[in-house]
């Protein structure tokens, strides 16, 4: 049944009480407002210009949520240990799962279930590790981690998944755990590299795998980078808090293609007033990979699929993993 794909003995078992959400409601980004603090970190989704948001707020309860967006099944999932924000498709092979938390962890990564064939997804790749669907790798759905208020005035009518009853959304488990370092329920190796709860956003493919320090990211404010034979850029936006540490703010981050539809490459400068500009035409863009003002203004890029992580977690799955650190000129 492992196929040699997991060793038992990397499995440890979580504190459980999570209960994933298969019924979902949403509710206004006016109405989200009157409890989310604006620096607060929400997922957003955007599949065909419908725009939801997820906050982690509420997500630290449930981890899984179960819904659809534009006809499309999605999980939109949180694992708070290793800070690991994916969203992926239900549907596999024509049938639509519905996942839930099993209460174990790996690598201090939720392991998810499925409840048709109860299945064993590890959440971190997004693939089965365990039961009739081993093997099998569910599709990502591109996702940003970003403030409720930078949400708010980008897409001011999007919805926003609205809190459960009976559940507090004040309510955040492990408080200051990523200002003390220490992973909880792991026992892999800490690759000291970087400090193990530093955030990375962190993307992998067939040939590679990248991490981008958040703290690197403060430094320079965007970054021009080569991801498997494509120009990319990591766009940075300083105001989005921690989920554990409200007075410690992270800010937030996105990695998209930088080549456009008729093949022209931009490179992304951060200008001294805090903005975001291309070089080539000094258009304006947001953290959302969208032209705001300027001759490119409309034009969006394209969202890859990379997640904000911790460290430890990361280099965990991916060991061989490059570490995008600033150039010694200052240039990105």
């Amino acid at each position: 049944l492992l196929s040699g794909r997991l060793r038992l003995s990397g499995l440890l078992e979580g504190l459980g009480g999570r209960e994933p959400r298969f019924t979902v409601r949403y509710t206004s980004v006016d109405e989200t407002a009157t409890y989310l603090p604006s620096e607060q970190q929400v997922i957003v989704v955007n599949i065909n210009g419908d725009v939801r948001a997820y906050p982690l707020l509420l997500l630290n309860n449930h981890e899984i949520v179960n819904t659809s967006i534009d006809g499309v099944p999605i999980a939109v999932t949180f694992c708070p240990l290793c800070n690991a924000s994916i969203v992926f498709e239900r549907q596999v092979g024509g049938r639509e799962l519905h996942f839930g938390v099993s209460g174990l962890l790996r690598n201090s990564d939720l392991i998810m279930f499925d409840h048709e064939t109860e299945s064993w997804w590890q959440q971190f790749l997004g693939e089965a590790i365990v039961g009739e669907y081993l093997g099998t790798q569910l599709t990502f759905v591109p996702s940003l981690v970003v403030s409720f208020g930078e949400l708010q005035a980008n897409f001011p009518e999007a919805r926003v998944l609205a809190n459960q009853a009976g559940h507090s959304p004040d309510r955040v488990s492990y408080a200051g755990y990523d200002e003390r370092g220490v992973p909880f329920l792991f026992e892999g190796e800490i690759d000291p590299r970087l400090f193990p709860t530093e955030r990375v956003l962190a993307i992998f493919g067939a040939q590679e795998a990248v991490a981008y320090p958040f703290g690197s990211l403060a430094e320079v404010g965007v970054v021009n980078d080569v991801f498997a034979g494509g120009p990319v850029v990591v766009l940075w936006q300083p105001g989005a808090a921690s989920l554990f540490t409200p007075d410690l703010l992270t800010g937030s981050a996105g990695l998209f293609s930088r080549q456009l539809a008729d093949g022209t490459e931009l490179t992304f400068e951060r200008a001294e007033d805090g903005t975001l500009r291309d070089t080539t035409t000094g258009s304006l863009w947001n953290v959302f990979g969208q032209a705001t003002e300027g001759e490119l203004a409309g034009t969006q890029l394209e969202l890859l699929n990379a997640h904000p992580h911790f460290w430890f977690a990361w280099a965990a799955f991916q060991p061989e993993t490059r570490v995008w650190q600033p150039p010694a000129t200052g240039d990105s």
